[in-house]
């Protein structure tokens, strides 16, 4: 593994914030992020493979697909279930990484006018996670693990390798699911919330601001 992941500052982070204490937290950076827990394995690749087949009809031009999607669901009446606000070429990264115990908090293709120059997903793993992910990612062609502010960055220069990634994952979900489940709250006042409603706009809205 990356050797950066192993600063006693890294460890310190990965370890204390858990992937349920990430997603109530508050520490979003996509404004238009939604809850994704629950997602199976199943889904994502269903999801996956659904994408792959956007971009192939494309012809090449990612730009294009990417565009005619927007269009697409703006038209459409959009449903959060649809997972309509995340971006072509990494959709089935982040699908991938919710069902394998990992909480993804942002994530770009890269496209002019989007978040970020090149396509990422950041998320929070525990460390069992991120051993089993940093194998996969040095099989990925292409694909980079960065550590920063609490949070683990993959990111590539095109989007294919984060789709290789994915599909890696998924054909061996199995390694995940071997691993210890992320720690729920064990009561509402134990995610520091003190309403179902605080907690609910924190998920919905990442901009709520608890302090």
């Amino acid at each position: 593994m990356n050797s950066v992941f192993y600063t006693k500052a890294a460890h310190a982070q990965i370890t204390q914030l858990t992937v349920y204490e990430a997603w109530t937290s508050a520490t979003w950076d996509n404004h238009e992020y939604m809850p994704l827990l629950g997602i199976g394995w199943e889904e994502a690749a269903r999801e996956l493979s659904a994408e792959q087949d956007r971009i192939n009809s494309a012809k090449g031009n990612f730009a294009k697909a990417e565009a005619t999607r927007i269009e697409k669901e703006e038209e459409a009446e959009w449903e959060p279930e649809s997972f309509g606000f995340l971006d072509l070429g990494v959709k089935g990264l982040v699908l991938a990484l919710s069902a394998g115990g990992c909480c993804p908090i942002t994530s770009c293709n890269g496209l002019p006018g989007h978040l970020a120059g090149r396509p990422l997903v950041a998320f929070i793993a525990d460390l069992q996670r991120l051993h089993i992910l940093d194998g996969l990612v040095s099989q990925a062609r292409g694909c980079r693990l960065g550590f920063g502010d609490g949070r683990v960055v993959v990111s590539a220069d095109t989007h294919e390798p984060l789709l290789e990634l994915a599909r890696s994952m998924t054909a061996g979900h199995e390694y995940f699911s071997a691993s210890s489940e992320p720690r729920r709250p064990r009561s509402l006042d134990d995610s520091g919330f003190a309403t179902d409603e605080e907690r609910n706009t924190a998920l919905l809205y990442p901009s709520w601001d608890r302090r």
